[in-house]
């Protein structure tokens, strides 16, 4: 049986239930930015001294479209969440 765990965050709605906060950051981000979306970066940003909890930074956003490509842009469009444990 796969445990789902409840994780809260800065980014638009209420808690994430997934099995991972890596998960977690990419259901926030498909929420946020449709069917395109990416996790750009993902990384512990704290933990607490026993271990049991931790905060992780993760930057959600989308890529540029084909149209956004032929006129030379390049990159992610997104913004920076944490997800607490």
């Amino acid at each position: 049986m796969n445990k789902l765990n409840a994780y809260t965050h800065t980014g638009a709605g209420g808690p994430v239930r997934a099995k991972t906060a890596e998960d977690a950051a990419k259901i926030l981000a498909r929420r946020a930015y449709g069917k395109r979306a990416m996790v750009g970066a993902f990384r512990v940003d704290s933990t607490s001294r026993d271990g049991s909890r931790a905060t992780y930074e993760a930057f959600i956003g989308r890529g540029a479209t084909e149209a956004e490509r032929r006129r030379g842009e390049r990159g992610v469009w997104g913004s920076n969440i944490w997800i607490y444990d």
